[in-house]
């Protein structure tokens, strides 16, 4: 008699991701590195143009598009000083 064991896992790993950030701060650059450390997600590009992240994604060469706006770190700044008070 012969098993065959198979591990079944939902964990989704190395998703092709593209990143257009507009905000090109410090926070933007960190919230990036968190994505391109992790195993979860496999940076592939970063774009200069939003539409880039529709046509990348319509034609399957790319799962999941981050966009990071212009103005980020400053709302992220501005929610940190809410918490804080």
């Amino acid at each position: 008699m012969l098993i065959f064991g198979y591990a079944a896992t939902f964990e989704i790993r190395h998703v092709p991701t593209i990143v257009l950030d507009l905000d090109h701060s410090q926070e933007s650059r960190d919230l990036l590195s968190r994505f391109t450390s992790s195993p979860y997600f496999d940076v592939e590009r970063q774009l200069t143009r939003s539409r880039q992240i529709r046509d990348l994604i319509d034609s399957g060469d790319a799962t999941v598009g981050l966009e990071i706006d212009a103005g980020f770190a400053q709302k992220l700044r501005r929610a940190r000083l809410r918490r804080s008070r």
